[in-house]
């Protein structure tokens, strides 16, 4: 008899902890899930669900090539095609980890001199616990002679996928916990790197002698800012 009841409150207390659970999950609210054409991209895929290539090949689809820092597009277009890469181009695609990076490589010359710069293009995707939806991050980040510049298009783009519309679309990063916030007035640069292992987002405020790290930590429907 003793045991029985042991196992009932047992069982009682299991339920209001997943009760509990339930009522604190935070979701998506309804307004940025109200998305209709043409703001949004349609996924194409084979099988039960996109990859990171699918994702990359959609998103590439729609990007205006006029704008600065989308020498990603071409370097993509050349890898769907099986061409050669231009030189100073380096791709990586790992499609286990649903990651894909794109450095590319170039000289600009003025005052006399060649200025070398790199550009790093970085894109993965994370599972969302609510099951409906996938999160999709595209990452650009410059530098030269060693430190980071700051340009049109440098910096993180998130949008979310809809498992099943099959449709995913632009969202802004802070309702979602990324938002740069530098704790000085001095002149900064931010950059973010994305993981090709584990979840969370490193996000590195570069100052004139010094850089700060933040771990943006990835709960499963948004991120959460931690010292790393």
């Amino acid at each position: 008899m003793m045991r029985r009841y042991a196992y009932l409150i047992c069982l009682m207390l299991l339920l209001l902890c997943g009760i509990d659970f339930y009522a604190q999950q935070w979701n998506y609210p309804e307004d940025m899930l109200n998305v209709e054409y043409p703001y949004y991209t349609t996924v194409k895929f084979e099988g039960a669900s996109p990859d990171i290539a699918d994702f990359v090949t959609s998103y590439v689809r729609d990007v205006d090539t006029t704008m600065d820092g989308t020498y990603y597009v071409d370097v993509w277009k050349r890898y769907l095609s099986h061409e050669e890469q231009k030189p100073g181009t380096e791709i990586v695609v790992d499609k286990k980890n649903g990651y894909v990076r794109i450095t590319t490589e170039y000289s600009i010359d003025f005052d006399g001199k060649d200025h070398i710069y790199k550009t790093i293009h970085e894109m993965c995707y994370w599972n969302c616990t609510d099951g409906k939806h996938k999160l999709f991050a595209l990452n650009f980040n410059i530098m030269t002679e060693g430190r980071y510049l700051e340009g049109q298009s440098t910096g993180l783009s998130l949008s979310l996928y809809d498992n099943a519309r099959h449709i995913m679309w632009d969202i802004a990063e802070y309702e979602l916990g990324v938002e740069a916030d530098p704790k000085s007035e001095e002149e900064s640069v931010i950059t973010y790197w994305l993981p090709r292992e584990g979840k969370d987002i490193i996000e590195e405020t570069h100052y004139a002698t010094r850089t700060e790290t933040v771990k943006l930590v990835w709960d499963g429907m948004k991120f959460e800012k931690s010292k790393k």
